[in-house]
């Protein structure tokens, strides 16, 4: 029987964002065809995701974190993306604050879709 093929470390990242995703879609008390739906997307591809099998682009977290009513930062926390002393840095930020913030990151995204330099969360 050949050896156990270890996960590459960005399919286990895939994986637990995937987990992280499903975990706040059950508690939002959406299937997943209705996410899907909301993203124009099929409940096939929310499958893909939540399994690891396939990566949201950062534009597509965003608006995910959106439907879902959680902050990306949040998803990505819970996914190990980003470390807890981050997170807890962004969460305590001011309203003022972070609303700056989140549009300034809205804003890069949007350049990144443009094929400009922008940025990515994963």
């Amino acid at each position: 029987m050949p050896p156990a093929r270890t996960p590459r470390p960005d399919s286990r990242a895939r994986s637990r964002l995937g987990q992280a995703l499903r975990a706040a879609r059950q508690r939002a008390g959406w299937r997943q065809k209705d996410l899907g739906a909301r993203l124009g997307r099929d409940s096939s591809w929310v499958s893909h995701v939540e399994h690891g099998r396939r990566a949201p682009s950062s534009a597509m977290l965003v608006r995910i974190a959106e439907l879902l009513h959680a902050l990306p930062e949040e998803l990505l926390a819970a996914a190990g993306q980003i470390h807890p002393d981050t997170r807890t840095a962004l969460l305590a930020l001011p309203p003022g604050q972070a609303a700056q913030l989140r549009r300034r990151l809205q804003e890069r995204l949007r350049e990144s879709r443009a094929g400009r330099p922008g940025i990515s969360f994963m």
